[in-house]
């Protein structure tokens, strides 16, 4: 992973080349597990929404890059493979 949060995009070839920044709160590789992403991203906010703040988790990306599995979970080892979705409801019964 780059040690920048900040990624800068632009189309040469186009006519009138486009350049877009994007700048990035959290960036997680590969390797990260659904509790860090769970523990990093959302556990604050739905923490959160039970003291009355409004907040919206937003997942965002290329089809197949992982969206429904970050957000609801995998079916092989439920323990270990929840998504934010099952999480934030146990956080909130805890």
């Amino acid at each position: 992973l780059p040690d920048s949060l900040d990624v800068a995009v632009s189309n040469e070839r186009s006519s009138q080349p486009d350049s877009y920044s994007f700048k990035f709160a959290e960036v997680f590789g590969p390797r990260a597990s659904q509790t860090q992403v769970f523990d990093r991203v959302a556990k604050d906010l739905v923490l959160g929404a039970l003291d009355g703040i409004n907040c919206t988790i937003f997942a965002y990306g290329q089809t197949g890059s992982g969206k429904t599995f970050t957000v609801c979970g995998g079916k092989a080892n439920y323990l270990h493979d929840r998504g934010i979705i099952p999480r934030a409801l146990c956080s909130i019964f805890q």
